[in-house]
């Protein structure tokens, strides 16, 4: 008899380790977001679209209108393509900056920059007369949105 229990034992025991390890798809890792990066919509035909860029190299995408990725794409950086956009970001001193450059323009798009300054979530919408290192910045963004390796997510049904 004690064989018996310890075998239901070891049986109960490795059923467990068992199922355990199949108990469906695991939860996804919580990321950390760096900033938000967004481009709005002008009185043309201005691409809109805004972009997540994580602590770990993953950037997504999320096209709205007038270009050709509309829906929810993502990319993957390389660790020197992920120290090159922080280098770019870093030098944009993006937390002393104003956060309102341009106001009264509503012709024109903006470019909205989110982050994380000593705790505090700032915003900085850069319209019109914007410092060059914002420029700088917001085109390394356009040029990372420009790539043709983005994959899709979730792209948009189009009718």
């Amino acid at each position: 008899m004690p064989k018996t229990v310890s075998f239901f034992a070891f049986a109960v025991i490795l059923s467990s380790a068992i199922l355990s390890c199949h108990r469906g798809p695991q939860r996804a890792k919580i990321e950390t977001t760096l900033f938000t990066y967004a481009q709005t919509a002008c009185f043309g035909n201005c691409p809109v679209y805004g972009v997540q860029v994580f602590a770990n190299g993953r950037l997504e995408l999320e096209g709205e209108a007038f270009m050709d990725k509309i829906g929810t794409y993502s990319l993957r950086l390389t660790s020197k393509e992920m120290k090159d956009l922080k280098k770019v970001f870093g030098q944009m001193g993006f937390c002393g900056l104003e956060e309102l450059y341009g106001l009264g323009v509503a012709d024109l798009p903006s470019i909205v920059v989110v982050a994380d300054c000593a705790g505090t979530e700032k915003r900085l919408e850069a319209i019109l007369d914007y410092p060059q290192e914002v420029q700088a910045f917001a085109q390394h963004m356009r040029a990372l949105v420009a790539r043709a390796d983005w994959e899709a997510v979730k792209p948009a049904n189009i009718d």
